[in-house]
């Protein structure tokens, strides 16, 4: 009975030693030791930035102190900056001591006194040449047909690169010498635009450049790559060759015109300087390889705390946040890149013309 006992206590023992193992929580990232500002994104809360950055959600109301703007705590937008301190500095809040920053610093709204500095002028002269995406910018278009296809490869393998041998077939009647060179391209999805939600296009890929080596008559041209800008297969066309522009003069424009980033060259949430992005305005609209266009981040719109009508609501105000030039246009699109931030650039954000 004794030996029975024993065996019974030592279960326990153990059954209650796994449970504690269990329960014990894992070990918390270090917390913030610096100030920092950070940019809300979707799905974000005060919550979660504590928790994230302090190791402790509860933290959240001493973080909406910090940043009084904020009028309300449970509502804060994609883009919203907040400002971050250091972990000893909330809790020295916490416990009633005054904080080693100024007193009123953590009081100010980060838009008076903590945004980035303003834009610089725009220069004159745009230098394509220190943004190597341009190479490969691509656009957005209705249709594109190319003049030949790649159909083989001399190495017999998926993804062709630079300095591979290739084999082209091209449309019947169009005259190839040896020497000539294309551009290697691929059509996209379509693009549907982020506020109508239409389909304006589809997104040519620029991948690359071949050179005819030898010519046969009636049969597949050999060609080698000569750059590549991403991975080819075959299947994928050809255009005569179109060289990418080096610098681009600065214009403006004569009356003021109003559109949207409709997508990026590759898909980045946040966007920043030397990316190339497209825009809903083109040909049609008198745009122009040069024009520089403005990207505006639209105030949110959020409640009135000075109102006694809780529905009231007041519009924050519009913030110049890029400056972007056109480098290519289609009919109804234009291919840009984005030559001037202070705070990152988004699809979807609005862009204006700057005129004279």
């Amino acid at each position: 009975m004794n030996k029975s006992l024993i065996i019974i206590l030592g279960s326990m023992l153990l059954f209650f030693s796994l449970i504690s193992y269990a329960e014990e929580p894992p070990a918390s990232p270090q917390p913030l030791d610096k100030e920092m500002d950070y940019i809300v994104k979707k799905g974000d809360t005060l919550w979660d930035i504590s928790k994230r950055f302090y190791s402790d959600p509860f933290l959240w109301p001493r973080l909406w102190q910090q940043n009084q703007y904020i009028t309300n705590p449970h509502y804060i937008s994609p883009g919203d900056r907040i400002r971050l301190y250091p972990y000893k500095v909330l809790i020295e809040v916490e416990e009633g001591k005054p904080p080693k920053v100024e007193e009123a610093k953590p009081l100010r709204p980060p838009q008076l006194e903590e945004v980035p500095p303003p834009l610089p002028p725009p220069p004159e002269i745009i230098r394509l040449v220190i943004y190597p995406e341009v190479n490969s910018a691509g656009f957005i278009t209705d249709k594109m047909e190319g003049i030949g296809m790649i159909v083989a490869a001399k190495v017999d393998k998926l993804e062709l690169v630079a300095e591979d041998e290739i084999y082209i077939n091209f449309q019947k009647g169009f005259s190839i010498n040896k020497g000539d060179t294309f551009t290697i391209f691929r059509v996209g999805e379509p693009i549907k635009h982020p506020i109508t939600e239409k389909v304006i296009g589809r997104k040519v890929l620029i991948l690359g450049t071949a050179v005819i080596t030898k010519t046969t008559e009636g049969k597949a041209q050999t060609a080698l790559i000569t750059r590549s800008y991403g991975s080819m297969v075959r299947g994928d066309e050809l255009t005569p060759y179109f060289a990418p522009r080096e610098e681009l003069a600065v214009n403006t424009m004569e009356k003021s015109l109003y559109g949207w980033i409709v997508a990026s060259q590759l898909d980045k949430l946040e966007l920043v300087e030397g990316d190339v992005v497209y825009i809903d305005r083109g040909e049609d609209d008198h745009i122009r390889p040069g024009h520089i266009f403005h990207v505006l981040r639209r105030g949110a719109v959020v409640p009135d705390p000075g109102s006694k009508n809780k529905k009231e609501k007041v519009k924050l105000p519009d913030e110049l946040i890029a400056r972007l030039v056109v480098i290519k246009t289609q009919q109804k699109t234009s291919t840009a890149v984005i030559v001037q931030t202070r705070l990152s650039v988004q699809v979807g954000d609005e862009v204006t013309t700057v005129s004279e």
